[in-house]
């Protein structure tokens, strides 16, 4: 299991330095809605960015923006549009604890009041960090829109 988390963070760790011209979205985390929520059915409702579709989300057990080390964005090798997502300690500590808890469910990627992005958990990631390459331009413009208020 070590191994496969360290192959894992070095993969991690390849992809991020390859990534060309990366900007840091998170240069002020104040003011900032969302994160990574986890779904339930008590929970509050949230739409997706470019769907009709509804999901209750729990809004206490979140990892907010402000638990976020970094949240990068640039274009990786093969010019796909990358979001690299580091977390501090105790956004590490959250999202391990989200991750294993949601194997092959979805966590939800939250911003503003949007659900941006679905990824569904095939294992841990205890590592504190994460790559999302969303294909949809206008959510990536969304984001970025976003965060550079």
């Amino acid at each position: 299991m070590k191994a496969k988390i360290f192959i894992y963070s070095v993969l991690l760790l390849i992809l991020s330095t390859s990534c060309h011209q990366k900007k840091n979205l998170l240069i002020s985390k104040e003011n900032k809605l969302g994160g990574i929520y986890e779904a339930d059915e008590n929970g509050k409702e949230f739409a997706f960015f470019d769907r009709d579709s509804i999901v209750k989300l729990n809004t206490d057990t979140y990892i907010s923006f402000q638990e976020f080390e970094n949240l990068l964005y640039g274009k990786d090798d093969f010019e796909i549009d990358t979001f690299y997502i580091v977390m501090t300690e105790d956004g590490t500590k959250k999202l391990s604890q989200l991750s294993k808890k949601n194997i092959n469910k979805s966590l939800y990627f939250v911003v503003d009041t949007k659900i941006a992005a679905s990824p569904v958990m095939i294992q841990p990631i205890e590592s504190g960090n994460m790559a999302m390459s969303l294909s949809n331009e206008k959510i990536n413009n969304y984001i970025l829109d976003y965060f550079n208020k």
